[in-house]
């Protein structure tokens, strides 16, 4: 566990940058996928964009949750080490 948490905390930068990079993506894809779903006609076209958004939101949900565990580890839990 203390090796783990010594890496985060060494490699934070770059764990931050890569969390906000996908962040930025999956917001863009997010949108992208809501956009499509509001503007379908079809309800085939329609299940189709609702399951791409859900998986963006999904991903978009997890990059929030580990930027949020990073910062937590590195706040809370390394110091402790």
């Amino acid at each position: 566990m203390t090796e783990v948490l010594l890496f985060i905390e060494e490699y934070q930068t770059w764990i931050y940058l890569a969390l906000v990079v996908a962040i930025l993506v999956y917001l863009r894809v997010t949108w992208r996928w809501y956009r499509s779903r509001r503007a379908t006609i079809f309800s085939l076209e329609r299940e189709h964009a609702t399951a791409h958004l859900t998986r963006a939101a999904t991903l978009l949900g997890l990059a929030l949750v580990l930027l949020v565990g990073t910062f937590a580890a590195t706040t809370f839990l390394g110091p402790a080490v």
